[in-house]
Parts: C-alpha cells; structure tokens; sequence
C-alpha cells in the first residue's frame, strides 16, 4: 500500500447497485480534500472530473459493462482541492453481477498520472519546435542509433528526408537499411567502416558517400555527427546531411 501510494495510486471498490465507493478517502486525500468534503457516491467523484471528459469516461465504463472491453480503462481530469486540474489514470473491472445480468460490484485503482502528461506534452511541443525549425534547414537533421547488436535506425529524421532521399521517417526510426540500400554500392564499405571506427573511438563522424536521391539520380552526401554512448550500450549519434 506504501509502495502504491508513492506512486499516486490508489485502490477503490464501487457497489453499483447502491452506488457506493468505498476506500477513496486515500483518493481524496490526494486531491486535498478531507472525507467530509466530498460524497462517496459515483455521482459525487463525477461532479470532480472535468465537464468535457465526463461523457468519455462513462462510456469507457459502459463499454465494459456490455462486455465490448474486458476492462475499464480512462484517463481525465479531475479537480483538486486547489482548483487545479489534475490528470488521473483510472482502470477497473466487474467482478460481480446481479441475477438479472447486470453490474453488482466493481474494483479498480486510480493514478495521478499529471507528471506524466507535463512531460509527454513539453517533449512534444519540443518535438513540433525542432520539426518547425527542421523544415527551414536546406538538409536533413537526424539522431542516428546503433545497438549493441550492430542494428541501425533513426529515432529522429526530419521530414526534409521525405523530399531529399524519398524516406519515410516513420519507416527509417525501425530500421536504417532503407537508407543504406540507396547509398552507392562502390560507398557503402566506407561510410560502415567510418560509423564502426566512430562508434569505437566516440569520436566525430564525418562522410562523404553517393545516395540515390527521390528522383532517381545521384548525389552527393556530405554527413557530421557527434556520437554518445547510452546507458544500454548503444552509440547514438545527432547530426546533420
């Protein structure tokens, strides 16, 4: 319970029949808000979820209820006591029903996931910010990996791959053959050996190489990168071609 706690997560039981929670005085507490405060009925924890996601979360549960999902799953806001909204990640299951076939008891748990949601919306106002500036640069910006096991591809390739070399960045981001297959036969040797003898030394990478561009003709390729070696072992490079 410490554990779950720590964690922002709580456990909670709904008779629905009677439409009682119990166990959400933890719940409360985490929101700022003493038992007193607050109702312990479904209704009352509706009242504090968010206008605009009140009907999403209720159908979430009334598609496990007609047995379309195996359980019900939901993030929304929720306010605090502060005012403030929060985002709370909320999971569930019916474990029993009434005679008649309908819901009887329910038992989930609740996570405080607002952490979670800052970090994933900054790093992708950061990723559209690095987009927007990609997208004026004449080249190709790009984060190059290689694990462990020799295995190439780029977690980031600006879209300017799309135009210059004909890649799909989503495609590049699982595996880096797509690029290695257009560079020239006579090429490939080198710019391996260099990317090898780069991860090794953890030293700057710079290359010159042919690649068979979108439209089916041969360029010249001038690539620099800086490597860095991860926690897992893999080099990862970010760069500029």
């Amino acid at each position: 319970l410490n554990a779950m706690r720590g964690a922002g997560t709580f456990v909670w039981e709904w008779d629905v029949t009677s439409d009682w929670l119990s166990d959400i005085d933890q719940g409360l507490e985490l929101l700022g808000y003493a038992p007193q405060d607050v109702g312990s009925t479904q209704r009352d924890w509706d009242a504090l979820i968010h206008p605009g996601d009140r009907a999403a979360n209720h159908e979430a549960y009334l598609r496990h209820a007609r047995g379309e999902s195996e359980a019900y799953e939901h993030s929304y806001r929720i306010r605090a006591s502060d005012g403030r909204w929060r985002w709370y990640q909320e999971r569930g299951r019916i474990i029993e029903w009434t005679p008649q076939g309908q819901p009887q008891r329910m038992v989930g748990t609740q996570t405080d996931v607002t952490e979670q949601r800052r970090s994933e919306q900054a790093a992708s106002l950061a990723a559209a910010r690095l987009e927007r500036i990609a997208h004026h640069v004449p080249g190709v910006l790009y984060q190059f990996e290689l694990d462990v096991a020799l295995k190439p591809r780029f977690p980031y390739l600006s879209e300017q791959a799309r135009a210059l070399l004909g890649l799909d960045p989503a495609l590049a981001a699982v595996n880096a053959s797509a690029l290695m297959d257009r560079v020239h036969e006579a090429d490939r040797e080198t710019v391996v050996a260099s990317i090898i003898d780069s991860s090794h030394r953890l030293a700057l990478w710079r290359c010159e190489y042919r690649v068979c561009i979108a439209d089916g003709t041969w360029r010249w390729i001038l690539a620099t990168a800086s490597p860095m070696r991860g926690a897992d072992g893999a080099t990862v490079w970010h760069g500029y071609m």
